[in-house]
């Protein structure tokens, strides 16, 4: 199973950061996680295509990097951006699960059904010859996880299909290896589009986020 690979990958590391659990600082981080979950759901629902999921992650990154904020903020704007770019990633966290599984279960589903309509064909005509073979193009996290699956199914299928076995090997075995590749052909990574370089003389967030860390992650006065 592949995964995005977030760098915040687990609950703990959205736990508040000492600076921001109590009073207002608390209260500002998690209207920032609901903010960020929030947005980046409904950006989402916008795409909602497992195969986009790399260019959705870069075009979040690219917009939180782009993003700037006014000098001289202070605790209480820490604490809402922090909460917000958690609420980000864990979104993206939810996202990357759902597609993972969504993506497994399709390769599941095609690499069964393929397979037994290899085995069904061939086991009535004795044999098919070979199909001309489709050439895999690049895979995204989706592709390689519906790819991967689909052939270990299919390679399943049809050793456990009865009388399929002698269809799988010998003089069939090009065509048996053609329809596994031909069945489980996964589509391309989507682009999604990316942002335009922001000109702005004011603080990047990352920048800001970066400078922050000290007052975030150090209990207030």
């Amino acid at each position: 199973m592949v995964g995005i690979g977030l760098t915040l990958g687990s609950a703990a590391a959205f736990a508040r950061p000492p600076g921001c659990n109590s009073g207002s600082a608390a209260t500002m981080y998690d209207v920032g996680v609901a903010n960020g979950r929030s947005l980046t759901a409904r950006a989402w629902a916008q795409v909602n295509d497992c195969f986009a999921l790399e260019s959705f992650y870069n075009l979040i990154e690219d917009a939180l990097d782009l993003l700037s904020v006014a000098p001289g903020s202070g605790r209480l704007a820490a604490c809402r951006i922090g909460g917000t770019g958690d609420g980000i990633f864990q979104k993206l966290l939810d996202i990357d699960n759902t597609c993972t599984n969504q993506c497994i279960q399709t390769g599941e589903q095609i690499g069964d059904v393929m397979a037994r309509l290899y085995c069904l064909i061939s086991i009535a005509l004795g044999g098919i010859a070979p199909a001309p073979q489709f050439i895999q193009g690049p895979l995204g996290i989706c592709g390689i996880n519906m790819r991967l699956t689909c052939e270990t199914t299919f390679f399943a299928t049809a050793q456990s299909y009865p009388g399929c076995g002698p269809y799988t090997r010998g003089m069939f075995e090009a065509s048996y290896r053609t329809e596994m590749n031909n069945a489980c052909y996964a589509p391309p990574p989507i682009s999604i589009g990316a942002l335009a370089p922001a000109d702005s003389p004011e603080i990047r967030l990352a920048e800001l986020w970066s400078r922050m860390n000290i007052a975030l992650y150090t209990p207030a006065e």
